[in-house]
């Protein structure tokens, strides 16, 4: 795995972690804390996903 790839990884999985002390914060009272487990694996499962299907390490080379 190429340094880019992992820094899109790890700046997707700083976001979710974000949104989960967001969610956590703004609506603790309705998130127990097995909800908030399943939040949360969710949401870095989701980041480490999209990371991998929609960041790209390299620009793919033009055609001749």
């Amino acid at each position: 795995m190429c340094v880019q790839c992992m820094m899109g990884a790890a700046a997707s999985v700083g976001a979710a972690s974000g949104a989960r002390a967001w969610l956590g914060q703004r609506f603790g009272s309705v998130f127990t804390p097995q909800r908030m487990r399943v939040i949360t694996i969710a949401l870095f499962a989701l980041a480490v996903l999209a990371s991998g299907l929609f960041v790209s390490g390299s620009s793919a080379h033009p055609g001749h």
